[in-house]
């Protein structure tokens, strides 16, 4: 039976993949004026051509004269990848609908790594599509293998993962954060809520009280969030309402321990921000 996913882990999911894309941003753009500077060398005849540059897309680019001179891969890759300084190599590749086909691949951690896949395409397509007279370039970026780099990710089935103590490190972040994935445990998590009045004083901020809950439940808090908040029009009060995740990284915690904890969490916050437990 298929499992089914509920909105708000598809959104999750998808935020972690918009962070990554917005990261690889230079990258990308890199690519793109690489396979804007490759031509293919042919025979065209003598005519003024046209531009559909304005437009958003891919440009198709066309200038008056008999030829067209390919510059060779290593000469434009070395031009544009020296910018992003990282050491590279072209691969002849095969892929079922290019040819000819190469993979960009980069060394990272003493392992050469696949980055990009790219290739002309085979004509049969175009003149499938009615564009017998174009030439078209296929290029795929390796998402998922360039995020396992930039935030030490160890395997890629995370990244199908509907597990909050993977996707909370990426959600609402802004993609300049530098962001380390942090391992998560496989025993099941304990979710215990947690609200207050605030004190009238004003004397209190979230992230006191986020590093309270750290300094008494210490690694097994894996994730602390803001859930609700409530202001009470006759009492003049403002309330809050935090979830705190508890989860073990070597065994699977019980209720009981958890509540003792949270106990523990319940008086210190009282007795230090002079809060009033609901």
């Amino acid at each position: 039976m298929s499992k089914v996913f509920s909105c708000s882990e598809v959104c999750l999911s998808m935020q972690v993949f918009c962070i990554v894309l917005l990261n690889l941003i230079k990258v990308e753009s890199a690519f793109r004026m690489l396979l804007s500077r490759l031509t293919i060398q042919m025979k065209i005849k003598p005519r003024c051509c046209s531009t559909n540059a304005r437009r958003e897309g891919p440009v198709h680019l066309s200038v008056n004269g008999r030829e067209f001179q390919r510059d060779t891969w290593s000469n434009v890759s070395s031009k544009i990848l020296s910018h992003l300084e990282v050491k590279y190599r072209w691969v002849d590749a095969y892929f079922p609908f290019t040819h000819p086909s190469w993979e960009l691949e980069v060394h990272h951690q003493d392992k050469w790594m696949e980055l990009l896949g790219c290739g002309i395409m085979e004509q049969r397509i175009l003149q499938n599509a009615g564009a017998q007279d174009r030439i078209g370039w296929a290029l795929g970026l390796g998402l998922e293998r360039l995020a396992m780099c930039l935030y030490d990710i160890p395997d890629i089935r995370l990244f199908w993962s509907t597990d909050s103590g993977f996707l909370s490190q990426f959600e609402n972040r802004d993609p300049h954060d530098c962001i380390k994935y942090k391992p998560v445990s496989i025993y099941p998590q304990c979710i215990n809520d947690i609200s207050f009045w605030l004190p009238n004083d004003g004397d209190y901020t979230s992230n006191d009280f986020y590093d309270l809950v750290r300094e008494i439940g210490g690694d097994i808090v894996e994730q602390i969030s803001l859930v609700d908040k409530y202001f009470h029009p006759k009492k003049q009060h403002t309330s809050h309402c935090y979830r705190i995740v508890y989860r073990h990284m070597e065994k699977t915690l019980t209720q009981e321990e958890v509540n003792t904890i949270h106990k523990q969490i319940e008086k210190a916050v009282a007795l230090k921000f002079n809060v009033s437990i609901r």
